[in-house]
């Protein structure tokens, strides 16, 4: 029998859970300048170019946690995926 909470893991899709996702990093990394986060209009593009950003949700909905990669290219190698942050 699990006594844990139930989490949910899925593609963040609204902006206030873009925005989430910036508040978060300050929270962990106890960032007192806001420039130091990766904004949430740069994580939509990302996400939406091909990147990775999944939230891990809490049965109130609210993000507990979330990783973020995207896209990259090397040469000669090619494509890869760059994992940024993880939370």
């Amino acid at each position: 029998m699990s006594h844990g909470v139930a989490v949910t893991i899925r593609p963040v899709k609204a902006w206030r859970e873009y925005l989430a996702a910036e508040e978060l990093q300050r929270v962990v990394w106890q960032m007192p300048d806001w420039r130091d986060v990766v904004p949430g209009n740069l994580l939509i593009a990302a996400h939406q170019s091909g990147g990775i950003l999944l939230g891990a949700f809490d049965p109130a909905e609210r993000m507990i946690g979330f990783v973020f990669s995207f896209l990259g290219t090397t040469e000669p190698r090619g494509n890869k995926i760059l994992k940024h942050l993880a939370f």
